[in-house]
């Protein structure tokens, strides 16, 4: 039987914050591998949550791990003292597709399936991860996809028309709709959940500015 997620109970927040920690890794590394450290002793005092987290959603096929390399599965080997700060390193293998369905299962409970994120660099750099995918690419400060999308995160969801942006940046509707192409262009992202146009633009995702 399915069992029903509910955001209420301590468990279900604890499985989510350790799957949005592997589904970061997983788009930081573009690859399926990911680490999680797990303390054994003290100050840890919910560590047996965390490994009947890790036992159930091995055994849902969401993650798999080297079972014969140290307690829990661990394979990166004993940290600290015993009493004091010791952990083990968990080196996991997320098994798709299962991972990213459990994953928008969790989304979808917690009420985040829009939390998918586009991180703004002072230097230019921008990092778009959306639907299990992430896209890269370093634009300069002083150019108008760049400014237009910093505009637009400093008003995350709300829509600004094209005269609010030819009132605010001084762009017309044609430069800033060249600006959102090159922006998307440049990133490699063809979808439909960074940008809505209409007369105007909004960004669909969380932003953070680093």
């Amino acid at each position: 039987m399915e069992i029903k997620i509910d955001p209420s109970e301590e468990y279900f927040r604890d499985v989510f914050a350790i799957l949005k920690n592997l589904k970061y890794q997983q788009l930081r590394n573009r690859k399926n591998q990911a680490s999680y450290t797990i303390h054994l002793y003290p100050p840890e005092k919910r560590m047996v949550d965390k490994q009947v987290i890790f036992q159930n959603i091995e055994t849902e096929g969401v993650v798999s791990w080297d079972h014969e390399n140290g307690a829990y599965g661990a394979t990166g080997g004993q940290q600290g003292k015993p009493g004091f700060t010791a952990s083990w390193i968990l080196e996991l293998e997320l098994k798709e597709p299962k991972f990213s369905e459990l994953y928008k299962k969790y989304k979808i409970a917690f009420g985040e399936s829009g939390s998918e994120c586009v991180v703004i660099h002072d230097d230019g750099e921008i990092e778009l991860y959306l639907e299990g995918s992430s896209y890269h690419h370093k634009f300069g400060v002083n150019t108008h996809s760049f400014n237009l999308l910093h505009y637009l995160a400093e008003y995350p969801g709300q829509l600004k028309t094209f005269k609010k942006i030819e009132d605010d940046l001084g762009y017309s509707s044609r430069q800033a709709r060249d600006a959102a192409t090159y922006l998307t262009n440049e990133l490699g992202y063809k979808g439909t959940s960074f940008l809505l146009t209409d007369n105007g633009f909004k960004l669909l995702c969380a932003v953070k500015m680093a």
